[in-house]
């Protein structure tokens, strides 16, 4: 017999009742937590908006006061100019003020071997050709329009007035200011054009060659070097500029040299060489020593490099002198590879080498007494004097030995 049950259908509610109400609770946090996002963000997007305006209108009031005070340094300016124009020659019964006298001063410095030119431009006559002739130059078309057409103390070059507040065009009110500004305009570019100068001419290769009279006459004139004395009481400038003679004059007998070479022929005159030589190694003393002067004077040392203790890949000790490098030491790899640090296994090592240089010096030390002694004995001098040409013969060996390594 089959029993049959009747089901009741089942209700959300039944399977997660007590986890709706927790949805629920959770999709209202989220939506409150929505709406509190959306109203920040537009709070802050009000904020910025108004902020940017505010910005906006700061930075144009600024704009604005920076050109208000453009165009009063200007007006200013003009009539800092207009009043040394007019008052180019100052006497008793025409009194002027400190500061015009300070500009006028100024000016006068700067133009001063111009006097006549200015006196000339600034003449009433003179104006209208000055201001044709300023409007017909390529210099002032472009001037005009690099600067829109400004005129008055906006075109002079280097004003504060085009420094700043180019876009603002500045008319002059009289039309006598506008003429003397152009008149000021015309004196500035024919300055220009006063200045302008070459260099010397070029003499091509023949620079490098002795002039056409000394190759004909087969010798050429030439002096003793330059002493040191003679160095010493020259100022830098006349030193600066007998150094790039002599550099001239070296380059001029080297080419002399590689030519005969070529050809198969000899110089005669090779003494030439070494007084040029000689006269550059005394200059350099010299600039050597005044630069030892200024630094002792400034800073207490000489500013020459120093002499270092180092050691070799070795261990050994050695004396060098510092130089510059591009690489400094803790980055150089060969420069540690070549100067390691001190290890104890280096010991033994330097021991043995100590001893053996020891044992060198006092041979040396020996022989030289040796020789002192036989000094006395064949030629009857003293011990001083047999001394003293001992090490003078020490000195003159050890020289010899540098110049041969």
């Amino acid at each position: 017999m089959r029993e049959t049950f009747e089901k009741d259908p089942l209700h959300v509610s039944d399977l997660y009742g007590p986890r709706i109400s927790e949805w629920r609770d959770r999709e209202l946090q989220l939506s409150r937590l929505h709406e509190e996002i959306v109203g920040k963000r537009e709070s802050h997007l009000n904020y910025s908006l108004a902020y940017a305006q505010n910005r906006a209108k700061r930075l144009q009031t600024n704009q604005l006061v920076d050109i208000e005070k453009s165009r009063k340094r200007n007006e200013k300016y003009l009539q800092d100019v207009m009043l040394i124009s007019e008052n180019l020659r100052v006497d008793e019964s025409n009194p002027v003020s400190p500061r015009l006298a300070t500009l006028q001063s100024n000016y006068w410095a700067m133009v001063k071997s111009l006097k006549p030119l200015w006196e000339e431009n600034l003449q009433p006559t003179n104006l209208r050709s000055s201001r044709t002739e300023l409007r017909s130059t390529p210099r002032a078309e472009s001037l005009n329009s690099a600067r829109g057409q400004q005129t008055g103390a906006g075109a002079i070059p280097g004003s504060a007035r085009s420094q700043k507040s180019t876009s603002v065009i500045f008319r002059a009110t009289e039309p006598n200011t506008a003429k003397q500004t152009l008149a000021f305009i015309a004196l500035i570019f024919r300055t220009f054009i006063l200045f302008f100068h070459t260099t010397r001419k070029n003499n091509d290769l023949m620079e490098f060659f002795d002039a056409t009279e000394d190759l004909e006459d087969g010798a050429v004139a030439c002096g003793r070097p330059w002493r040191k004395d003679e160095l010493r009481i020259k100022s830098n400038e006349d030193l600066h500029k007998l150094w790039y003679i002599l550099l001239k004059e070296r380059n001029r007998i080297m080419t002399l040299e590689s030519e005969l070479e070529r050809q198969g022929l000899y110089m005669t005159d090779a003494w030439r060489m070494d007084k040029v030589e000689v006269s550059m190694e005394n200059l350099l003393t010299v600039v050597k020593e005044r630069d030892i002067a200024l630094n002792m004077l400034e800073t207490g040392l000489s500013g020459e490099p120093c002499e270092v203790t180092a050691r070799n890949a070795l261990g050994i000790k050695y004396r060098r002198v510092e130089s510059e490098h591009l690489v400094p030491k803790y980055m150089n790899r060969k420069y540690k590879l070549l100067h390691s640090k001190y290890e104890p296994w280096m010991a033994q090592w330097i021991l043995k080498y100590e001893e053996v240089k020891r044992v060198k010096q006092e041979k040396r030390e020996k022989y030289y007494k040796y020789q002192a002694k036989m000094l006395q004995k064949n030629y009857g001098i003293s011990e001083k004097e047999a001394i003293r040409s001992i090490n003078y013969i020490r000195q003159k060996s050890k020289k010899m030995r540098d110049f041969s390594v």
